[in-house]
């Protein structure tokens, strides 16, 4: 699969403002402070894991305001967990569908998006920031 044949990542505003607070507000966050090793992206993904695991759904649908990332951005390990959380959420789980990357990229969005006021919650809550730093080191 070559990096071209995606998509942008692309966010709302409201959505963007949640990732800075997450990034630049809460000092109890594991990306607070965080310099250009911990991107956007790097929430986003936490927030879509956090979507899979709680079976977050999303309860409406996001606008693709702002992009993320620049299509040939999007490296091996992101294009694997989205298929993956594509095909979780998939309730045909028809693979031919992972041939449309335009879909599984705004899968992840709709998703990492909606998964992102529970880890805002998650970051601000220091019983709940254990638990998600445990989560995390278990990989």
């Amino acid at each position: 699969m070559a990096s071209t044949d995606w998509v942008a990542i692309s966010q709302e505003e409201q959505s963007r403002g949640i990732v800075n607070q997450i990034r630049r507000e809460i000092s109890s966050s594991p990306y607070y402070g965080s310099t250009r090793d911990i991107t956007m992206i790097d929430v986003y993904m936490a927030a879509a894991a956090l979507a899979i695991q709680k079976n977050i759904k999303p309860t409406h649908e996001y606008k693709r305001e702002t992009d993320m990332t620049a299509k040939n951005y999007i490296t091996d390990n992101m294009q694997w967990f989205m298929c993956m959380l594509f095909y979780h959420f998939d309730p045909d789980k028809d693979l031919s569908k992972l041939d449309d990357k335009a879909l599984i990229v705004r899968t992840f969005e709709q998703y990492a998006q909606a998964g992102l006021p529970y880890l805002l919650d998650m970051c601000k809550s220091r019983n709940s920031m254990d638990e998600f730093k445990r989560a995390i080191d278990k990989g």
